[in-house]
């Protein structure tokens, strides 16, 4: 079983307040909120945390709500896969990518022709 670690959210989260003025600030411009999530490793040996290379997604949100709703389901998605035992994995990843199929052929092909790459 994978040990996740995570901050219950009791109040509103500090990063909170950097999503409101950096998304404001884009939104004022026309622009989406672009968000980057990069993973990093500790290295025990350097006591230190090392991006993941090559190991990056960039997703841009329309509205500050969405980048709540990121962040949230961010949380309980990582919560629940701390819970899962290494069995269940290949599940979990099957399920998501049945659904994800499933997402983007109600959407159709426009919207990933709309997609910028990443920076």
């Amino acid at each position: 079983m994978a040990k996740v670690t995570f901050t219950p959210e009791k109040a509103p989260p500090p990063l909170d307040q950097t999503l409101d003025q950096m998304g404001a600030a884009a939104l004022a411009l026309g622009k989406t909120i672009r968000v980057r999530i990069q993973p990093d490793i500790y290295d025990y040996g350097k006591r230190q945390y090392n991006a993941w290379s090559f190991v990056t997604w960039v997703v841009d949100l329309e509205n500050l709500e969405q980048g709540r709703a990121l962040r949230e389901g961010l949380q309980g998605f990582l919560r629940v896969f701390g819970l899962l035992d290494p069995a269940q994995y290949e599940a979990m990843h099957g399920h998501f990518q049945t659904w994800a199929d499933e997402l983007e052929a109600a959407r159709g092909p426009e919207r990933a022709d709309q997609a910028e790459p990443a920076d």
